[in-house]
């Protein structure tokens, strides 16, 4: 059972570039006739490069990897006085220092608290799944709600994104605006305080 608990930054990654993707093609289709800009009418953005380098990513991507890591020694010291017990019981039984009505009374118990830690473990991994889904959600918001304030001077037609090499095969340098959405991203965040945390996510 090692690394039960285990979800990487990439997986979160690839969760929020789908997400990004599916949703970047509907908003396209909302957008009504109005003024473009000087040069272009479409920019791009490499939504892989945006996410892991948002501030806001990272930081609670960092926090729920520090959970993972707690959880899995929590159930790493319940396997381990699961098994000392065990073997405690075992070896007590072959030396004859406990009856057979009362060693199967201590494995009962024992199975008892194996179907606890299982529990425990099933329900910390879906803490932990929820917790990878409103990071990706909120990830998701902050961007969206960033890119529809900036679209709103630019008038750009379409912004769309680049992701997992699949949607955009070309595009000019001069319409990819992932450095400029980045860096008001970060700074926006840094200037609120970098306030968000895990637990900030429960009442969300």
């Amino acid at each position: 059972m090692k690394n039960i608990f285990r979800y990487t930054a990439k997986t979160l990654a690839i969760a929020f570039a789908l997400m990004a993707m599916g949703c970047a093609n509907n908003n396209s289709t909302q957008t009504g006739t109005t003024t473009t800009t000087a040069n272009n009418d479409i920019a791009y953005v490499n939504m892989d490069s945006l996410v892991d380098k948002y501030d806001l990513y990272n930081d609670l991507s960092t926090q729920l990897m520090a959970k993972q890591n707690q959880l899995e020694q929590e159930l790493q010291t319940k396997q381990k006085s699961l098994e000392r017990k065990a073997m405690d019981l075992e070896n007590q039984y072959k030396k004859n220092l406990i009856t057979p009505t009362r060693a199967q009374e201590v494995q009962q118990n024992l199975q008892l608290e194996q179907q606890r830690m299982l529990q425990w473990r099933d329900e910390k991994m879906m803490e932990l799944s929820d917790d990878q889904a409103k990071i990706t959600r909120m990830v998701y918001d902050s961007i969206q709600s960033y890119v529809n304030e900036y679209n709103a001077t630019k008038k750009y037609r379409f912004i769309i994104s680049n992701n997992m090499g699949g949607v955009l095969l070309y595009g000019d340098k001069s319409a990819d605006i992932t450095a400029e959405i980045l860096t008001a991203l970060n700074n926006r965040y840094n200037k609120a305080g970098n306030a968000t945390t895990l637990d900030s996510l429960a009442t969300k």
